[in-house]
């Protein structure tokens, strides 16, 4: 999903999580309406990635569970290897029950990111959201958050307001979004083909950061 700011980009997610409701038509999942999927289940089958990260005082594994008695240490362990948050943890004294302070105050953005996506890890939803997930990490720790990303997105259908330019490059299908409306809907070549509003969009970030990279240097 792209478009321009303001486009309806995170509004769409957030209609398929039911934090909003459609004045008319009907959302379905699967063909079956949203509204007759149940709370528990909409939780369960849905993962969302998003820019802010929520964390809470306790330990590493309490927040990857969200202290969920049901979700077992090995699960847990198994999350942390998978997203690449394992050399963190084990260089913390006291490894997965180390404590997280508040609001995520001791950990960088890229590994309060990582420790949200281990939370969607142990939860095995078939569906994830990922709404800016890279936009407010370092180019370094960017890296481990898109290796990671990939990891996670394996066997899951994945809806993507996008950030980077080799995400939206590399997505089986582009929806691009202008004023609430999709506009344009292909692959990349077809779309920069096109010549439309996607075109021009990619030309102007590839501009933007090649005019970055030349202040840089």
């Amino acid at each position: 999903l792209t478009g321009p700011t303001g486009s309806g980009k995170t509004t769409l997610l957030n209609l398929l999580t039911r934090h909003y409701t459609p004045t008319e038509g009907v959302i379905s999942v699967d063909g079956i309406p949203l509204n007759d999927i149940q709370d528990d289940a909409l939780r369960s089958g849905i993962g969302v990635v998003r820019q802010d990260v929520f964390m809470f005082e306790g330990t590493f594994a309490q927040n990857v569970s969200l202290d969920d008695p049901s979700i077992s240490r090995e699960r847990i362990e198994e999350a942390i290897r998978v997203v690449g948050l394992e050399p963190l943890i084990r260089h913390r004294e006291g490894g997965l029950d180390a404590p997280v302070e508040e609001g995520g105050r001791n950990l960088s953005a890229g590994e309060a990111q990582l420790l949200s996506m281990a939370r969607i890890f142990v939860r095995d939803p078939c569906i994830l959201l990922l709404d800016e997930a890279t936009a407010r990490i370092d180019s370094v720790t960017e890296v481990l958050v898109q290796s990671a990303l990939e990891r996670l997105m394996a066997r899951r259908t994945t809806l993507v307001v996008a950030h980077r330019l080799s995400t939206i490059e590399s997505a089986d299908r582009i929806l691009v979004l202008l004023d609430g409306q999709i506009v344009e809907e292909g692959v990349h070549e077809v779309l920069m083909n096109s010549g439309g509003l996607y075109a021009k969009m990619h030309q102007e970030k590839l501009f933007r950061l090649h005019s970055s990279e030349s202040e840089v240097e």
